[in-house]
């Protein structure tokens, strides 16, 4: 189990395009579970299972002529990480 924090800005100007700015930031926590399988004395497998919680706010606003808007986003994310396998020979 670990923390999760994360802060993001991004701006984008153009001539032809409208402008665009984004800025928000994301807290949570990380599960991982694992197992592992000492099959022979020199040899094991494992594998980790990951599940992420948290909670994003973000504010994106749109600039062109003279339209301006601006979206602001807060909602919360559960999010099932990929298995990971894995193989370690000791020696």
């Amino acid at each position: 189990m670990g923390p999760l924090i994360g802060y993001n800005k991004y701006n984008r100007n153009s001539t032809e395009d409208p402008d665009e700015s984004m800025e928000g930031f994301r807290v949570g926590l990380n599960f991982i579970a694992g197992v592992e399988w000492l099959f022979n004395e020199d040899m094991c497998l494992s594998a980790e299972y990951g599940i992420e919680f948290s909670y994003i706010n973000h504010n994106d606003k749109i600039y062109y002529n003279s339209y301006n808007k601006s979206y602001d986003s807060k909602y919360y994310v559960v999010q099932a990480k990929t298995i990971n396998f894995g193989i370690s020979v000791y020696f």
